[in-house]
């Protein structure tokens, strides 16, 4: 497939800045399991981890770009009705494929207000809904989730997986609509918190300052 010109103009740096906390740790899946690598996570292991050589996974930032929903041992009915249940779409949402059979990873990118939230705000305002749906939210700040577009981790549009290129897949992602916290069903009260806008996160932090 010819990646479009708008695709091909993500690189390595892009996918860092949108998807990993390089620092100050992450960690590799092998045959043994998930261990933690204390070390920061390098162009090279993700380029390993895109290649399908490895399985990589990071600790949540703190501003993510991205949430995500894994739903773990469901049918794509069941599957499909969780995401309708949280108010998404495929306007607002992509899902992919894991490793695991039927298991699955919702992605989303949550705001409030129109401006990104802080990983405790957005766990807060996720913990009514994880409980209720019986879902795991991430990404955590103690607890590693696989970066997207690794080994078995494929786009399902339709109720067919497609494997998508980390080009395709972050103009997937750039395209995506917000999700605003604020229209979730099971939202619970949580105080008001200051999150920035993209413009600010953009002109504020950087990959060298580990986000």
């Amino acid at each position: 497939m010819m990646l479009s010109s708008s695709a091909q103009s993500y690189t390595l740096s892009d996918y860092q800045y949108g998807f990993t906390q390089p620092y100050p740790a992450y960690g590799v899946k092998d045959a043994n399991g998930w261990r933690t690598v204390h070390q920061p996570l390098t162009k090279s292991t993700i380029q390993a981890h895109l290649n399908h050589q490895i399985s990589v996974g990071t600790f949540g930032r703190w501003y993510p770009r991205y949430g995500i929903i894994d739903v773990d041992d469901v049918e794509l009915s069941n599957l499909y009705e969780i995401r309708s249940r949280l108010g998404m779409h495929d306007g607002n949402s992509a899902i992919f494929t894991s490793e695991s059979r039927k298991s699955y990873h919702i992605y989303f990118k949550p705001t409030r207000k129109g401006k990104m939230l802080n990983l405790n705000l957005y766990l807060k305002c996720m913990a009514s809904a994880r409980e209720s749906l019986k879902i795991e939210i991430y990404p955590q700040a103690h607890h590693l989730i696989r970066l997207p577009f690794g080994k078995g981790q494929h786009h399902l549009d339709n109720g067919i997986a497609w494997p998508l290129s980390y080009q395709e897949g972050m103009e997937l992602f750039h395209t995506m609509g917000e999700y605003d916290v604020d229209q979730l069903p099971y939202l619970p009260m949580v105080a008001e918190e200051f999150a920035p806008s993209e413009n600010l996160l953009e002109g504020n932090f950087g990959i060298q300052k580990g986000w």
